[in-house]
């Protein structure tokens, strides 16, 4: 009769230690969680404040803007910002608001096809290069690929006035989109990088099977390796499409016209757009409505492609 009670007493303390066990581990995961989320919050708040901000700002009078103390939400929303950028004509700074026309249609018209251009001469040409350089065996080839790599090293400073003057002076490109265009063409050290440690990943007998099936290297290329490339692809194209958005110097040094200019000079030119008595005045509430307007695409394109970002960013530098 003893033993089965303590057989029983050694039960019940088994299992109240068991438990206890069990919830500390759980109590421990909860904090975990509840500090990771936490974290997450307050990074986001922390990122998204600019944003919210500049939303908020752009939606205040020009009086309001400039007050103090500052109040977050602006004491009456000023929707007719948005109306006068796009459309009264505060896009230039000889521009004061007289209905003559805005040039942001404009500005938008050439960022999106210098943007489609460039898109397709970066992913063509870099992707040809870094198959070359991951699929193909040919003499020097690894050396060439280091020559590449070590084009990376130079600053943009050290080449940006043999440039200017090689595209000014000999090609005349002075007013034209040429100089933002045509160097897409002939590839880039980091995306060709980027895309040869990715094509490396593909396995080798897949080249191997194709061959056997009569296919040419620009048949493996076109057909195969580049749809399997889609995730750098991807992270390239929106990394490209950004830089070539936010693109200001480039323009500022080639482009004179204003009807050839892009949304960033179209920034650059809304800090002081009225006159006031003789006198010029800032414009903080249409640079910021600009400024909205301006990033809508650049979310939606990362919103719509960011599982290739991610995808080719991850799977890029886990192997290489």
């Amino acid at each position: 009769m003893s033993t089965t009670l303590e057989q029983g007493r050694a039960g019940a303390r088994a299992v109240a230690a068991t438990s206890q066990v069990w919830t500390m581990d759980r109590v421990r995961k909860v904090a975990g969680r509840v500090a990771l989320y936490t974290t997450i919050v307050l990074g986001s708040i922390a990122v998204s404040l600019p944003w919210a901000w500049l939303i908020m700002s752009s939606l205040k009078g020009n009086i309001e803007i400039h007050t103090f103390p500052i109040y977050f939400l602006p004491q009456k929303f000023v929707w007719r910002n948005y109306l006068e950028v796009l459309y009264y004509g505060w896009s230039g700074p000889v521009s004061e608001g007289s209905g003559m026309g805005s040039l942001w249609p404009r500005y938008f018209l050439n960022t999106s096809i210098i943007a489609v251009f460039v898109l397709i001469g970066t992913l063509f040409s870099n992707a040809l290069v870094a198959f070359s350089f991951a699929r193909l065996r040919w003499r020097w080839r690894n050396p060439l690929f280091f020559v590449v790599l070590a084009t990376m090293m130079l600053p943009g400073q050290v080449t940006m006035i043999p440039t200017y003057l090689v595209f000014s002076q000999v090609f005349k490109w002075i007013n034209t989109w040429y100089p933002q265009i045509v160097p897409a063409f002939f590839g880039s050290a980091w995306a060709i990088f980027l895309l040869r440690q990715f094509m490396m990943t593909i396995p080798i007998e897949i080249d191997e099977s194709a061959r056997l099936d009569g296919c040419s290297d620009w048949t493996l290329f076109w057909r195969m390796i580049l749809p399997m490339s889609s995730p750098a692809l991807g992270a390239i194209a929106i990394f490209t499409f950004n830089g070539v958005w936010n693109d200001m110097f480039t323009p500022l040094l080639y482009v004179r016209k204003p009807e050839l200019m892009n949304v960033a000079i179209g920034l650059s030119n809304m800090r002081t757009m009225g006159s006031l008595f003789g006198l010029r005045f800032p414009r903080d509430e249409l640079a910021m409505a600009a400024s909205v307007v301006v990033s809508i695409p650049l979310i939606i394109l990362f919103f719509l492609f960011q599982r290739y970002y991610i995808q080719g960013v991850v799977i890029t530098g886990v192997k290489g």
